[in-house]
């Protein structure tokens, strides 16, 4: 039995070894700028590497059924005769793909071209260079309704861009001439005879860099023909805008990246079974604010748009198959927090504004110039906009009052705004249609959150002077984004939250702080409470007669009054605030002063003159309001006044 298994194990072995050897790739490395004369075949599991941005030049024919594939850095194939793909281009390194040809192309329908960068195929390498120049512009011009001939494409937006173009500067490079192919540096003509490219198989075009304009450009005036046939050429979507988070007060999402394009151009053009995935655009970034705000302010970034195509036969266009395309989303607009700071003793609090990003518009018409044969075989599947995105706003809270007299703080105000989400519409003649169940849906709107921030209470005091009144409550402001206007219109945004700030209670003291009002919402913030009443007022009980035949009036109780004034006896460094208390005259009387700045003894006594009145003096050093309480023959006073 043991010797059974290990024959067993030792056979598993020796097959999985077959196939590793079987499936063997043998790698050839080419590290610096390379030229090879002859015609040139990489085989099946052979596979050949450009490192560094080194560049292949072959001087002939180049058949590629294995694997040609880049390092660091991009690859720029220049093959000056035929070129064949029955096997695999690749380029994961964030690099361009640059392919340039002299005779015709063909790929293969197994083939495969996978990159994250660019990829440009061009009959001419004069040309190619050129184009690698001029890729953003050229990306740029892919959204115009520009180039001479028979043209399909873009998908343009409800108003179309204008300006100089791409397609148009080759038109003028080659007018009055019947050459094959024409460069920005000027017409080249070239031997005739018959030369095509063919492409078939699929093309993977994966995310780019960050910042990166990414763009599929088959670049070929000078062939005959141009034959898109079983082809599946799927973009990525544009990358998410960066993020801003939590590093400052004033935080801003960048716009997200819109999606891969295509542009394609020869002088005769024709379609069989084609499918055109175009990427949705990139999300708006994201903004928070740090705490320590007054006020705080994020705005998230808005929504890239989704890819586009432009293509054009400078003679002819003929779509004699299906071809389908499927338009990309409309980027989400970016989430927004914002936060406002607590405040210190009676400070408000802080503020706090949030704007979530806007979705982006998906409203598309389906552009064509001249005449497009088969374009009844045109097939445009659903567009879709962008949600918006969500804001929530978190004001600071006020500080309380801190001793007798002091306000409490105000909370602060919380205003959130979420992005609308984007509109969707796809306008589509000359005879295209949509695919079977396609629709054009709205974005929907963004989520809204905002508080009002709570108010500080006032400060509290004991008998000897005013408790300080409540602060307000912080307004909320909330306002969800509306959805996106399309066949089937995107949901509104919800208003999650839009609540008031609770005021402030009064501080206790004599008199007690009045009460904070809440803050304006749905619903409005609670009012605080008045602080307690701390005032004490003594009262004199009668003594009995001594006997009941007296019948003498009974005294009226004892009452007494006071005001108050001041002087700016040295200004700059000190007042004096004056008392004048009516009583009963020889009665005993206790007057105490309350307030900011208050210099040697607060509390005094005197006996009322036979006129009823006593008089005081107390120095001070600070402007503020003051208090006066105190007692005269068991009768209760007060009295205030504000230096200023």
């Amino acid at each position: 039995m043991k010797k059974s298994r290990l024959a067993a194990l030792v056979g598993l072995i020796v097959a999985v070894l077959a196939v590793l050897f079987v499936i063997r790739v043998e790698t050839t490395t080419y590290a610096q700028d390379t030229v090879l004369d002859g015609d040139q075949v990489i085989p099946a599991r052979h596979r050949w590497v450009l490192a560094g941005g080194a560049s292949l030049t072959v001087n002939g024919n180049l058949e590629i059924q294995g694997e040609l594939a880049c390092g660091e850095g991009g690859m720029t194939v220049s093959v000056n005769g035929d070129l064949v793909l029955g096997g695999k281009v690749s380029c994961a390194s964030g690099g361009d793909v640059a392919i340039a040809f002299a005779g015709s192309l063909d790929a293969e329908k197994g083939s495969v071209i996978d990159a994250d960068g660019s990829v440009v195929i061009s009959d001419d390498a004069q040309r190619l260079a050129s184009d690698l120049n001029r890729l953003d512009s050229i990306y740029d011009d892919v959204e115009r309704e520009t180039g001479a001939g028979p043209r399909l494409g873009p998908l343009a937006d409800d108003a179309s861009a204008i300006g100089s173009s791409w397609a148009d500067e080759v038109v003028a490079a080659r007018s009055g001439n019947v050459i094959r192919h024409a460069s920005w540096l000027g017409a080249t003509a070239y031997a005739q005879g018959e030369s095509h490219v063919t492409l078939r198989g699929k093309f993977v075009i994966r995310t780019p860099k960050p910042g990166k304009k990414q763009i599929v450009l088959i670049d070929t005036p000078g062939v005959d023909n141009m034959n898109l046939t079983d082809l599946n050429l799927t973009g990525p979507d544009g990358r998410e805008g960066a993020s801003d988070m939590d590093t400052n007060c004033n935080a801003v999402g960048k716009n997200g990246e819109d999606a891969f394009r295509l542009m394609a151009r020869a002088p005769n053009l024709r379609i069989n079974n084609v499918t055109l995935n175009l990427g949705n655009g990139g999300k708006g970034g994201d903004a928070s604010t740090n705490k320590d705000c007054d006020p705080g302010t994020a705005v998230g970034g808005k929504g890239g748009k989704a890819g586009n195509f432009k293509l054009f036969g400078t003679q002819s266009f003929t779509i004699e198959g299906d071809f389908t395309i499927n338009p990309g989303k409309g980027g989400e607009g970016g989430f927004a927090l914002a936060l406002g700071r607590d405040g210190g003793p009676s400070e408000k609090g802080g503020d706090a504004t949030a704007t979530g990003g806007a979705g982006a518009e998906n409203r598309k018409r389906l552009s064509q110039q001249g005449t497009v044969n088969g374009v009844a075989n045109v097939q445009v599947g659903s567009v879709v906009g962008g949600k918006g995105g969500d804001a929530d706003a978190l004001p600071g809270t006020g500080g309380a009052g801190v001793g007798c007299g002091n306000k409490g703080g105000d909370g602060g105000k919380g205003t959130a705004t979420a992005g609308k989400g984007g509109d969707a519409r796809a306008i589509i003649g000359g005879g295209a249609v949509r695919t079977p169940g396609a629709q054009d849906t709205g974005g929907e709107g963004g989520i809204s959150s905002a508080d009002g921030g709570k108010a500080g209470d006032g400060g509290a005091c004991d008998a000897s002077g005013p408790g300080g009144n409540g602060g307000t409550g912080g307004a909320a402001v909330s306002k969800p984004g509306k959805g996106g206007s399309a066949t089937v219109s995107g949901a509104d945004g919800a208003k999650k939250n839009e609540t008031g700030g609770n005021g402030g209670n009064g501080g206790a003291g004599c008199l007690p702080g009045k009460l904070g009002k809440g803050g304006t919402g749905n619903p409005p913030g609670e009012d605080g409470k008045d602080g307690k009443n701390l005032c004490v007022s003594e009262t004199k009980t009668p003594t009995p007669s001594p006997t009941e035949e007296a019948d003498e009036p009974t005294p009226p109780p004892a009452t007494a009054s006071a005001n108050l004034s001041y002087d700016h006896v040295a200004p700059g460094e000190y007042s004096e605030v004056y008392a004048t208390v009516k009583g009963a005259p020889g009665a005993k009387v206790t007057a105490k002063l309350a307030g900011p700045g208050v210099s040697g003894n607060a509390e005094q006594t005197a006996t009322a003159g036979d006129n009823g009145e006593a008089k005081f003096t107390w120095k001070i050093v600070s402007y503020g309001d003051y208090s006066l309480s105190g007692t005269a023959g068991g009768a209760a006073f007060t009295a205030k006044v504000s230096v200023k």
